[in-house]
């Protein structure tokens, strides 16, 4: 899951990368894609592991931002690690395995999406692809509103118009 942030023009804004159902994983690769136009990729952050007093990011071994996010081209980035022991690995639901900073250069809305610039792969310890579902995010974009519960009153007549409906 690709985070969403906001940002003034000039700002860095930092939008988590997070996982849920990463169970018995050996290694990943996957591409993100934005405007150039409207933010501009600056670095990935991730905490080698271990560390001492727990990592800020949740640990997958060997991963580190500086060899595994590749942002050379403008408007797409790639990620890609795998355990070096092929070992399956497994992480708690919600946890962030690094985050994509970006400068904003305009207050656009930019979504920051999974993008086929390489291959979408998840795999196990047996090399075996295993399926994922992808949850895009972005910069400065207005989140729709969340609709809990609707309220219909009907018209009192049919000819009439004073029927309505609430949104909560």
């Amino acid at each position: 899951i690709i985070g969403s942030g906001s940002g003034s023009v000039g700002e860095t804004v930092c939008i988590p990368v997070t996982v849920f159902n990463f169970d018995a994983l050996a290694g990943i690769q996957f591409g993100i894609v934005y405007d150039p136009s409207v933010i501009e990729f600056e670095n990935g952050l991730s905490d080698p592991c271990p560390t001492s007093g727990g990592p800020i990011f949740d640990c997958l071994p060997g991963f580190m931002a500086a060899n595994q996010i590749n942002g050379a081209n403008a408007g797409d980035i790639r990620v890609t690690w795998d355990d070096q022991s092929l070992s399956d690995r497994q992480l708690a639901d919600g946890s962030v395995i690094f985050e994509l900073c970006v400068n904003v250069l305009t207050e656009d809305c930019a979504a920051v999406s999974f993008g086929d610039i390489i291959a979408v792969q998840f795999f196990n310890a047996n090399v075996e692809l295993l399926p994922a579902t992808l949850v895009n995010g972005s910069v400065n974009c207005t989140a729709a509103p969340m609709i809990v519960d609707a309220d219909v009153q009907n018209t009192s007549c049919d000819v009439d118009t004073d029927g309505s409906i609430s949104l909560t």
